[in-house]
């Protein structure tokens, strides 16, 4: 008899847990999107009904959930974006769905779902998500760096999404938030923001699509015009001995490398445009000079500050090769004479080896080559 009470109480007992339990347990069951809808051509009302309680359901455990929880949430609505495919037709209607969830979460307290809010407005990559990204590259000062930070590494997601799957963004969108960032690259005194701004742009500038070539063009513009104008305020002084100095190195190598993963990504056959070409060969330029003027400044144990010095020089030279060798075969009536003009190897051997005579003479005539190829005007280019 009493081991028959015992069991029971302990069988009232578990009843009574689970039924403190289940309303929670249940609340955080979100219902299940249907097999394919992110593949599918068009949505029905029944998917999108579905769709929307998906959403909605996720969201609220993001808002009430614990932190296992949220991140349960959270993970479930990224995996939305992560079919082998996703089509333009679910990017639409996720967008009609999600973004009001976006703006509250980029705008919540809790840095948590703030971040949550970028990384989803990220993968939707839609009209919504560029105005959202748009939206706190202008509020500037008032966004908290690591807000910035997470903003800028998500908006090349953005970038790196609309190369794949269906398009949900117009080929302007994507060239105005690319000019944007690079109005403030070209402004922000933070090596860190300024790194992950160009990386955003370098995705952009290096997608494959052949209707993202206008945006890509932008996009490579901007990163050359942001990193040329950064190269330039700086003066003849010893670098890498400032707390900040091969942060802003990092920053034109980042640059300096996606320009020519641009250049070099271009069909051989397709012109360029002469304000891109122009604003290409201005950053190489600047580079080139840049280098000039603080090579010989740098101290001798600033190993790694003459390593990327180096590095930049090489890519500067490279780059205006193939800037001129590009005007050349557009503009074969004014082609430019590059015989003479210094290879990448030969840069390297005269820094490396302190033949700065050498160096100047070949910098001196590469820029005068930029010069005459892109209509630069005298002095455009400070080496010393």
């Amino acid at each position: 008899m009493r081991q028959a009470a015992s069991e029971k109480l302990v069988w009232i007992l578990a009843v009574v847990f689970l039924g403190i339990l289940a309303p929670d347990m249940y609340a955080q069951q979100p219902t299940q999107l249907p097999a394919g809808i992110q593949e599918a051509g068009s949505l029905s009302g029944s998917m999108r009904d579905q769709l929307e309680s998906y959403i909605k359901a996720n969201f609220e455990v993001l808002k009430t959930g614990t932190i296992a929880q949220q991140r349960a949430a959270r993970d479930q609505l990224l995996e939305m974006f992560d079919a082998p495919s996703v089509s333009t037709a679910f990017r639409l209607a996720a967008t009609d769905i999600l973004t009001p969830y976006l703006e509250e979460s980029i705008e919540a307290s809790n840095r948590w779902n703030r971040f949550a809010g970028y990384r989803l407005a990220a993968r939707l990559a839609s009209e919504d998500s560029a105005r959202l990204f748009t939206e706190t590259l202008n509020a500037g000062g008032d966004v908290q760096k690591p807000d910035m930070l997470m903003a800028m590494g998500q908006l090349r997601v953005l970038f790196l999404e609309t190369d794949i799957g269906g398009l949900a963004i117009s080929t302007s969108s994507l060239s105005n938030i690319a000019a944007l960032v690079g109005q403030r690259l070209a402004e922000t005194e933070d090596p860190d923001i300024a790194l992950l701004q160009a990386r955003a742009l370098r995705a952009l500038a290096q997608s494959q699509r052949e209707e993202l070539a206008p945006a890509r063009d932008a996009a490579a513009a901007a990163l050359g015009s942001a990193v040329a104008a950064r190269l330039m305020s700086e003066s003849a002084r010893p670098f890498g001995t400032g707390p900040k100095d091969i942060d802003e190195l990092l920053v034109s190598l980042e640059a300096m490398d996606a320009i020519l993963g641009f250049l070099v990504s271009r069909p051989v056959t397709e012109p360029m445009d002469s304000k891109v070409a122009a604003d290409l060969a201005r950053l190489s330029g600047q580079a080139l000079a840049f280098v000039t003027r603080t090579y010989e400044k740098t101290p001798p144990g600033a190993d790694a500050a003459r390593r990327y010095l180096q590095r930049l020089a090489q890519r500067g030279i490279e780059m205006a090769t193939m800037l001129i060798a590009a005007h050349n075969a557009d503009h074969p009536n004014d082609a430019i004479p590059t015989r003479g003009l210094p290879g990448s190897d030969q840069i390297g051997v005269w820094l490396s080896s302190g033949n700065m005579q050498n160096y100047k003479l070949g910098i001196i005539q590469t820029l005068d080559a930029l010069a005459q190829a892109f209509g630069f005007n005298s002095g455009w280019a400070k080496i010393d």
